[in-house]
């Protein structure tokens, strides 16, 4: 074998191990790609999701404090019972007072029977002589 053919043998080694370096490179870059590419998919997902829970978290917050306010505004109304369901008791108590029968006071106030059967019982000027 001569020089030339020696050197034909050392070019090709050389370019053989050029290409198979350059496709070694070339992969690598893609895996490296690839896997920077995942990397900020799922970056971008736990934002999602995080963001997800937050919103999630914040509307159960505020059904919580919305169920807070009415449960305070139920007790408040059973604390101090308004002037609406006030009024047809004091005027069956007045009318009661004044002698008026038990039908007549149910038919002025609307009141149910059995509370205005009370009221006159209690405060009726005919139970009391």
């Amino acid at each position: 074998m001569g020089i030339d053919a020696a050197f034909i043998v050392l070019l090709a080694s050389v370019s053989l191990w050029v290409s198979a370096w350059l496709y070694v490179r070339r992969r690598e870059n893609e895996w490296r790609k690839r896997q920077e590419d995942l990397a900020l998919r799922i970056e971008a997902l736990g934002t999602q999701v995080t963001r997800a829970l937050l919103e999630r978290e914040m509307q159960s917050d505020r059904v919580v404090r919305q169920m807070q306010s009415d449960l305070k505004l139920l007790q408040t109304q059973n604390r101090q019972p308004t002037r609406e369901t006030q009024e047809p008791v004091e005027m069956a108590i007045e009318l009661a007072r004044r002698g008026e029968a038990p039908e007549a006071v149910a038919t002025k106030t609307g009141l149910p029977s059995d509370i205005i059967d009370f009221i006159t019982s209690m405060h009726s000027r005919r139970i009391r002589h």
